[in-house]
């Protein structure tokens, strides 16, 4: 589990993926150096979340309609914010360069004093926070998205077959610090399990 202030780095030939609450998952590919800025439910059953990227890309799959639950979903990248509501899109910190390559949905990209909109099917290049260049997403970038949400379906199937097993006493639940934290984190999947077969 990661928490508010964690940082994240990923060796070579090594790739991670964040499953975050409102089925939000993020991908981090290898190289990647990535800061936890704020992690946390909010009282309408959302989440807040905000990410910072020293290094390397990140593939987002966010769920649609967040602000049905007020929740809250950004990255930040070399002097730019994205954020979102619904989106999937990667961001790349590139040296002083900061990447956004928008694969469904919109991204609102923000320095503190202009907006741009990366639109679904759109790339942006940003530089110290200055727009660059705006051009449409290369068939390679499109299949690399697809490639990763079919692994993400894995990645999902993986985690329900788990909280099977542990309903069924067939493997021990996930080791935590505190057993009250554990047992809180344990009951909250089951009933979202339980809310996912209904």
């Amino acid at each position: 589990s990661v928490e508010t202030g964690d940082e994240i780095k990923i060796g070579q030939g090594s790739e991670a993926t964040l499953m975050l609450e409102s089925e939000t998952s993020v991908h981090l590919r290898e190289g990647t150096d990535l800061k936890v800025e704020q992690i946390q439910a909010n009282e309408t059953n959302g989440f807040l979340s905000r990410l910072q990227i020293f290094a390397g890309s990140i593939l987002a799959d966010v769920k649609k309609h967040l602000e049905q639950s007020r929740s809250s979903f950004e990255v930040e990248a070399n002097g730019v914010v994205c954020g979102v509501r619904g989106t999937a899109f990667e961001v790349t910190a590139q040296g002083d360069n900061a990447l956004v390559a928008t694969q469904e949905g919109a991204v609102e990209v923000a320095n503190g004093t202009e907006t741009h909109r990366v639109e679904a099917g759109n790339f942006s290049s940003f530089q110290r926070g200055r727009f660059l260049l705006r051009r449409r997403l290369e068939r390679p970038e499109i299949g690399r998205f697809q490639k990763w949400r079919a692994f993400r379906g894995l990645v999902l199937r993986k985690r329900l077959q788990r909280l099977a097993d542990i309903r069924a006493h067939r493997r021990e639940p996930w080791k935590r610090r505190h057993f009250l934290l554990k047992r809180a984190i344990l009951r909250h999947e089951l009933n979202k399990r339980r809310r996912h077969q209904d």
